[in-house]
């Protein structure tokens, strides 16, 4: 029934999704549910280096699973995958689609990890899903493309009371509103499949993809013409860069994370649980423990991108 008048909603451009063709759902981890049941997978072979909350579906099914490591290239390392079984592989940091045919080369049922590389292009042939919370403030949101559909009918997700976190930020900065940041981050545990609600479909439709896509490579590249050299992980740069999610600087500094905490750059831990499931001193250990996620996202500008570098460089100078 037409609606005419009443108060104004919250006014945002229309324009078009970057993902098409795709189901829409509320999460990154019920996406991959989502490809697991559509194609009922036994058996699962899932990165140590990834996050726990992957775990999460595959328990939830009752789904086998066996843990790989990586080499230094991020490829999986001595694995045999049954020809009913599915690998999974994380498109790491955003810069690792150069791996992909190699695996599929190799493996028929690869399901790609695309969270952290909202950007990377979907692959006909290759079940694939995506995060909208890792790149833009939104409260929830996933896109799966999957060869094989459900037939079931998923509710609308309801988000009304998981959206403080995003206006406390814009009214009093990310410490003000980071309570609220995880409590909405725990009300997607153990969340049943439902479509993404209205409020994040109709942000996706308002975002200038091009921009984003543009500002994430600058300051990538900037970030690694500055910190290169004290890298300790060689950065796939020549490969094409995609709108990655963070720039990777791995340097073996016990306290340099918390320093830049308290110069108020704010950088993640990818990811806890990998120090307590593998044996110190291993690749993955190494990664977990000592690899700062650098922030290069479209809020920011190239005089944004030096004073994090600045800073960084002084840190470990002194």
């Amino acid at each position: 029934m037409l609606k005419i008048g009443g108060y104004f909603e919250l006014e945002l451009p229309k324009g078009k999704e970057l993902h098409k063709n795709c189901v829409r759902l509320n999460s990154g981890r019920n996406s991959l549910e989502y490809i697991l049941r559509a194609n009922e997978y036994k058996k699962i072979f899932i990165p140590y280096y990834t996050c726990s909350v992957v775990m999460e579906p595959i328990i939830k099914l009752n789904i086998d699973y066996e843990y790989y490591r990586i080499d230094r290239n991020f490829l999986p390392m001595q694995i045999s995958v049954g020809k009913n079984d599915a690998i999974l592989y994380t498109n790491y940091f955003g810069i690792m689609s150069d791996n992909i045919p190699q695996l599929r080369a190799k493996h028929e049922n690869i399901i790609l990890d695309n969270t952290q590389a909202f950007f990377a292009k979907p692959l006909s042939d290759v079940d694939s899903f995506y995060s909208c919370r890792k790149y833009f403030g939104v409260p929830d949101g996933g896109y799966v493309y999957s060869r094989k559909k459900l037939a079931d009918k998923f509710e609308r997700n309801k988000i009304i009371d998981n959206t403080s976190h995003l206006l406390e930020r814009i009214e009093n900065g990310p410490e003000s509103g980071y309570k609220s940041f995880i409590r909405n981050d725990k009300a997607f545990d153990n969340k049943p499949i439902l479509k993404m609600s209205r409020l994040t479909e109709k942000i996706m439709q308002s975002i200038d993809y091009d921009y984003v896509y543009s500002r994430r490579n600058q300051n990538f590249k900037y970030v690694h013409s500055r910190l290169s050299d004290r890298n300790q992980f060689t950065v796939p740069i020549s490969n094409n860069i995609c709108g990655p999610l963070v720039y990777p600087f791995l340097y073996e500094h016990n306290t340099l994370r918390d320093e830049l905490i308290e110069k108020k750059i704010f950088i993640p831990l990818y990811w806890e649980n990998v120090l307590r499931q593998v044996q110190i001193g291993t690749r993955e250990h190494n990664l977990a423990k000592y690899l700062l996620p650098l922030p290069i996202d479209q809020r920011y500008s190239i005089k944004h991108m030096r004073q994090m570098c600045d800073m960084i460089e002084q840190c470990i100078d002194d």
